[in-house]
């Protein structure tokens, strides 16, 4: 059976441990605004060449890069559904964080991990491999032609809509009535299934998924024309104290991920939930004190890991296409 075709574009919004292959593709979410004081500080320019030099960027052709720190890294997915003939018009697109990975693996499937996260100290070869973290892997699960694979969904006491301000800090519940609102009056024959799922109490977090490239699309669709109502009509405070103040389009657009897999579950499409991993330690400085060289990824850490004769064959496990010296 031919291969599905896919790309999994890997977000970051500062220099970290690039996972890169034929599949990972790094994307740099808010580039346009990157020289710019954020929550997180001001990024230097020698680092910020460093994310030019090794990771593409939301900021070209049709984008909404300007918009980042209000829809976080929804950003990414706009570009990638605006220029998806850039990523080789795969079969499958999908998300996740820089920190932040799905785990393929088996044996991992049928565990509860706290929040569904399974806490990783740092990315190495022994990770991907273990977690099946690989083109074979990947390719392997897209045989079973799934519509749309997530995260594994999150039982809470309160309501998807009250655990929305219950949880995030200075957010506001009415912004979720206000997307309601608007899902009414731009997509009525959406709206019951959207507000049942905003009063139930399963929860789909973090923002990552793999869709087939048409579900991808009608989702697109959907959600945008949402987002830039909701964001034109959100009382932003004068003067923002909080970063959480000004990122609710991106926290209700991960809410609206979660209505959309009920929503298609309803209408029968395949899904599958996987858990993902929470990476503790990101800093490449940290993790490759010794390395000269620009680029830090996966191929770093093969060659930091094994001795040469089993180079080979775990970089082909991983998909990676050469070796960096």
């Amino acid at each position: 059976m031919k291969n599905k075709t896919i790309k999994i574009l890997v977000s970051y919004h500062k220099p970290s441990v690039i996972l890169k292959n034929t599949i990972f593709t790094p994307i740099h979410c808010g580039r346009i605004l990157a020289l710019e004081a954020s929550k997180d500080g001001e990024i230097s320019n020698k680092n910020y060449k460093w994310m030019l030099n090794n990771m593409i960027g939301d900021d070209t052709g049709d984008n909404i890069s300007y918009l980042n720190r209000y829809i976080n890294e929804t950003t990414a997915m706009y570009w990638a559904w605006k220029n998806y003939d850039k990523l080789g018009n795969p079969d499958y697109i999908g998300f996740c964080h820089y920190r932040r990975h799905f785990i393929f693996s088996e044996n991992d499937r049928n565990i509860v991990f706290d929040w569904g996260e399974k806490n990783i100290q740092k990315i190495t070869s022994k990770y991907l491999l273990e977690h099946d973290i690989t083109t074979e892997k990947i390719q392997e699960l897209l045989q079973e032609n799934y519509d749309i694979i997530t995260t594994i969904p999150q039982e809470t006491f309160d309501s998807v809509l009250d655990n929305y301000a219950r949880i995030i800090p200075h957010v506001k519940r009415e912004n979720m009535l206000l997307t309601l609102n608007i899902i009414k009056e731009k997509f009525p024959e959406y709206f019951d299934a959207v507000n049942n799922y905003f009063n139930q109490n399963l929860n789909y977090w973090y923002h990552s998924f793999i869709m087939k490239k048409e579900v991808f699309f009608e989702y697109c669709s959907f959600l945008f024309p949402i987002i830039f109502e909701l964001h034109k009509n959100i009382k932003y405070p004068d003067k923002i104290k909080y970063p959480e103040e000004q990122r609710e389009c991106g926290y209700i657009t991960e809410r609206l991920d979660g209505a959309w897999y009920q929503l298609k579950m309803n209408e029968s499409y395949k899904v599958m939930s996987l858990p993902i991993s929470l990476i503790t330690n990101t800093d490449r400085a940290k993790l490759f004190p010794y390395m000269g060289r620009a680029l830090y990824d996966v191929t770093n850490i093969v060659l930091s890991s094994f001795r040469p004769q089993k180079q080979k064959k775990y970089l082909k496990q991983l998909g990676l296409e050469k070796v960096i010296k």
